[in-house]
């Protein structure tokens, strides 16, 4: 039965919970010329939600909408399932009420975000009788229609298009035939180009196309808005630039915005970007599409005896001869590289040891780096006047295998400015470095003079050398970056009451628990004399039977990042890994960070892996070339030191200086490249 609408009627549309809005487009018409003023249309109550719609001289809305009461009016069947037409008592004319029921738990419920309603999820109710004549896919297809009508948009013409995939009659308006309806009503968005389908986790300094297209009825813009996410210095999240679209292309019967420029990335600096593509009709409907990516983030490179002098300048530029060509090829564009203070100033007075033709090894290689878009760390070891003795205001010696390890200067006014000035004159003549790293690995004797370690001494040399990055000789945009620590528990060598004949060979296994000393540099303030705190999250033999390298790395780094009332609250927030690493020579049952080569990069990649899911900044691997030649298959007894690279020390004789192992390739990978020599 349909059932016609006097001309010049007042419609009370309520067969679906919604009010509609002050503009609200019904096919090609516009409700903001129907919508009467006053309580009415903001009238609801417990049993029905009514919108009064004033349909007078307008005889295409009045069709449209008795072809949603007919098509409704199809799908209830004929079992009871009346519409009643009422006349209002005012006068005014009919009154259409497409679903009149006692709303109750019995009735059908179908859940859909209601767009023209309160926000969140509301309840579309039906008759208890429709249970018994929702029977066959025609009656779904035209409840699916007269839903999309109702919600004041064109429904698709073809009635399949609404329907539940599946093809069992039931008997309800299934989920998936609302869902359908509703993906077709609401916006869409897809994304495309080379900066989505990039195959790698990591995208380059380059150009890369991008497309976002929206679609949807009565589509009003599409919104893009790129954002900065993370950088070495930030975790803020910045809005870049946003660009709005609101031309609309008629692409089957719905309105299509295009946003097609390509994205230009060569001048950004690295770190963590993000675009975000919003569409939004004109009945406040949106729709939202993400995309995240990483450019050449984290800063990744090498630790590695770079300032050697046989290392710079070396031709040509391939992987056997030039180590500085072959790290970069891998996509390395950080490095580590060490500075000794007694090279910048005077060990005496402080005065700074000028170098106008850089001919420091330190200053080539920091040179060579930056003029190839690498940016390295710099590791600053005290070297004047160091400490032997209580009695000269520093330590009791109680490792003597390294006679000349760096260590702290003796603590007094005269050795504490010097080692300020030395700090504040490598930030100044390496303006570009990410930062200083106050020493490497201090709470072992091989890095701290042979004493014992001391946390609070370690503190004043760090805050020593922040006042002198940061003042007016310094450069404040370096960071100042406390030294990682070599991880694991206690570990001592017997103290020897006097220096020995011969000293015992070298080795540095003496040590103070490396989560004992961060706990003292927290209680100690240390956040407020550095910017950053550098880890080395090796798997430690403690380790060996609890933890795999990418577990060993991901344990480490939780707690160095912990900056709750039970972890260390006196520590920068940011956290840098400035050194790790597997090494193919050894006896793995010896030393458990030691991998067959093929293994090695399986064990880089996993904590790789790790570095990034913790939006590490700085990642240096430990190395890029072995030491040292040594037995490929391991038999040996190579210290593990020796294997550590990436890339062979000479082995063949052939002249070669290195070759690569199936690391150098993985590690490119990883970088997201694909070049030569791989």
């Amino acid at each position: 039965m349909k059932v016609q609408i006097p001309r010049g009627a007042v419609v009370v549309l309520c067969a679906i919970p919604f009010l509609v809005p002050a503009a609200i487009s019904l096919g090609a018409f516009t409700f903001s010329n129907y919508v009467q003023s006053g309580s009415n249309v903001n009238h609801r109550d417990a049993d029905s939600y009514k919108t009064y719609i004033n349909i007078s001289n307008d005889s295409a809305l009045y069709d449209k909408i008795n072809d949603a009461r007919s098509d409704w009016n199809t799908s209830l069947g004929t079992a009871g399932a009346t519409v009643d037409v009422p006349i209002s008592s005012n006068g005014t004319g009919a009154q259409i009420t497409f679903v009149k029921a006692n709303l109750s738990d019995a009735n059908i419920k179908v859940k859909i975000d209601n767009p023209y309603h309160q926000p969140g999820t509301v309840t579309y109710n039906t008759y208890n009788n429709i249970l018994a004549n929702m029977s066959n896919s025609d009656r779904r297809a035209r409840a699916c229609r007269a839903i999309g009508t109702l919600m004041g948009i064109d429904p698709k013409s073809n009635y399949t298009d609404c329907m539940d995939s599946d093809s069992t009659a039931n008997n309800s308006v299934g989920s998936n035939s609302i869902q359908i309806a509703k993906d077709f009503y609401d916006p869409q968005i897809d994304i495309s180009g080379q900066l989505v389908t990039w195959p790698h986790d990591i995208v380059h300094h380059q150009s890369y196309t991008f497309n976002a297209t929206a679609s949807g009825h009565d589509l009003q813009s599409m919104t893009v808005t790129f954002k900065r996410l993370q950088t070495l210095t930030s975790t803020s999240t910045t809005t870049q630039s946003t660009s709005t679209v609101t031309s609309c292309t008629v692409v089957n019967s719905r309105c299509q915005l295009t946003y097609n420029t390509p994205v230009d990335l060569t001048a950004l600096e690295p770190g963590r970007y993000r675009i975000d593509v919003v569409a939004t009709n004109s009945h406040g409907d949106s729709k939202a599409q993400t995309l995240d990516y990483s450019l050449d983030f984290p800063y990744f490179g090498f630790n590695d005896f770079w300032s050697r002098s046989d290392y710079l300048n070396r031709s040509p530029h391939n992987l056997a001869n030039d180590p500085y060509w072959g790290a970069e090829q891998v996509g390395a564009n950080s490095a580590r590289i060490d500075a000794s203070q007694g090279n910048y100033v005077d060990c005496t007075t402080g005065t700074v040891v000028a170098d106008p033709s850089d001919t420091l090894d330190t200053t080539k290689a920091y040179l060579r780096m930056i003029s190839d878009g690498v940016r390295p760390v710099i590791v600053l070891y005290p070297s004047c006047n160091p400490a032997r003795s209580a009695a000269t205001g520093g330590c009791s010696r109680v490792d003597y295998s390294n006679v000349d390890a760096p260590g702290a200067p003796a603590d007094t006014s005269a050795d504490n400015a010097v080692w300020q000035a030395a700090a504040a004159e490598v930030a100044h003549r390496y303006p570009d470095a990410l930062g200083i790293e106050i020493s490497n690995e201090p709470n072992t004797t091989r890095f701290w003079g042979g004493c014992e370690f001391d946390s609070a001494r370690y503190e004043e040399l760090l805050d020593l050398a922040y006042q002198g990055v940061n003042g007016t000789s310094g450069d404040p945009d370096v960071q100042v970056v406390i030294a990682g620590m070599a991880p694991g528990p206690s570990k001592t060598e017997p103290k020897e009451a006097d220096p020995p004949a011969t000293p015992p060979p070298g080795n540095f296994t003496s040590r103070a628990d490396w989560e004992d000393v961060l706990g003292d540099l927290s209680d100690l303030g240390a956040d407020g004399s550095s910017d950053a705190l550098g880890i080395h999250p090796y798997r430690p033999t403690a380790e060996c039977s609890t933890y795999s390298f990418s577990d060993s790395a991901a344990h480490q780094i939780d707690l160095a990042q912990d900056r709750s009332s039970s972890g260390w609250p006196g520590l920068p927030t940011a956290v840098w890994v400035t050194e790790v690493g597997i090494s193919t020579a050894g006896d793995s049952t010896q030393d458990c960070r030691h991998a067959p080569e093929a293994w090695q990069y399986l064990g880089l990649n996993s904590i790789d892996s790790v570095i990034k899911d913790a939006h590490i900044p700085v990642e240096i691997f430990h190395s890029y070339r072995d030491y040292a030649a040594y037995d490929a298959a391991g038999s040996d007894t190579a210290g593990w030191e020796n294997g550590t690279g990436i890339v062979y020390a000479d082995r063949s004789g052939d002249g070669a200086q290195f070759t690569k192992k199936t690391a150098y390739c993985g590690v490119m990978d990883m970088r997201s490249y694909s070049r030569s020599p791989c």
